[in-house]
């Protein structure tokens, strides 16, 4: 069973880059697993559970039968959370040649986000069963997809007569292990990032769920970095102030690629073994108020999101007077014809 990527997620990314820029950011996760093979199975099994918010959010669980010995689960969570997380196990013996003893397989899948820490987790395992029959070969293994992603939205609050351009910077700190690559069935796992920035004139083109970066190797402390000045938004000339706001989208997932034509498809299999993570952060010019806002209300900061430097204190009296006024700011613009 292939896995793939239930396409309404591209939408669900679509309409939140869309949408409102005061809408709170949020974590998602999905994943899917089943049974692989290409002889008969006993005891094919996949269950697994995820967590919204630390949670329990649902539960998943298939039993293959003596008539269709196979078995498959997916989950997700995307509906909202400052934190999504999901496992999904699969299991199973390939029926052997007479004579000879039944062989194990499996794989797991664990995927999670974390909006407050900025943090993106992926972990992928497969272990493939296999012998030698007449002309070919007999197998089986866990195929398994996952994916963990992050929105958030933030208003730059600043000074109407500034004269210098806010420059702003998003990155993505990627460090993962590949312990075994699934090649011995033919596919090669590996990890695939996903980074954009809307609101910024960063000079890039890509769309939002085209891949950035894939390693199949062992990183540490890989960089990906997208920059650029924020663009303007709108000004209230009573209030003295300006405001643009910054969208970004980040993601890990785990895919297989065909040595032999390039092909990349959210099918893995074999013995595949790695563990990646993204770590955001996001850093915006100083002398500007950085907000994460839902409606008019203003949201805890997170560590990751921060002003550059610490601003003179001219500048700091000016973040307070914002604080302030940046309720009746916004209400003014919305009313505004």
């Amino acid at each position: 069973m292939p896995p793939l990527r239930p396409a309404s997620l591209a939408l669900a990314l679509l309409l939140t880059l869309l949408a409102s820029p005061a809408q709170a950011g949020r974590a998602q996760a999905g994943a899917n697993i089943g049974t692989w093979s290409t002889w008969n199975l006993d005891a094919a099994r996949a269950e697994g559970q995820s967590w919204r918010d630390g949670a329990p959010l649902g539960s998943v669980l298939s039993v293959g039968t003596p008539l269709d010995d196979v078995a498959h689960g997916s989950l997700r969570v995307d509906d909202g959370a400052h934190s999504a997380a999901i496992t999904l196990d699969a299991s199973g013996l390939l029926q052997p040649l007479p004579g000879a003893a039944a062989q194990p397989f499996g794989g797991r899948i664990a995927v999670q986000s974390d909006l407050d820490a900025g943090r993106l987790t992926l972990q992928s395992s497969s272990q493939r069963a296999a012998y030698a029959a007449g002309l070919g070969t007999r197998e089986a293994y866990g195929s398994n997809y996952g994916w963990a992603e992050l929105f958030e939205t933030f208003e730059v609050v600043y000074a109407i007569d500034r004269a210098e351009p806010i420059n702003v910077q998003l990155q993505m700190r990627v460090n993962g292990t590949v312990l075994a690559d699934g090649s011995d069935s033919g596919r090669v796992g590996g990890a695939q990032a996903y980074l954009h920035l809307a609101g910024v004139d960063t000079g890039e083109s890509h769309l939002y769920l085209d891949p950035v970066w894939r390693s199949e190797t062992s990183v540490a402390g890989e960089t990906l970095s997208f920059s650029g000045a924020l663009q303007p938004g709108g000004c209230s000339v009573a209030r003295g102030l300006c405001s643009g706001f910054i969208s970004l989208y980040a993601a890990l997932d785990v895919r297989s690629r065909q040595p032999s034509d390039g092909v990349i498809s959210a099918q893995n299999g074999g013995t595949l073994d790695l563990d990646f993570a993204g770590q955001l952060g996001l850093s915006v010019s100083p002398g500007v108020t950085l907000l994460r806002m839902q409606g008019d209300a203003v949201l805890p900061a997170v560590a990751w999101a921060n002003v550059a430097a610490v601003p003179e204190p001219a500048s700091a009296a000016l973040w307070a007077l914002g604080l302030v006024l940046i309720p009746a700011y916004r209400t003014a613009r919305r009313r505004a014809p």
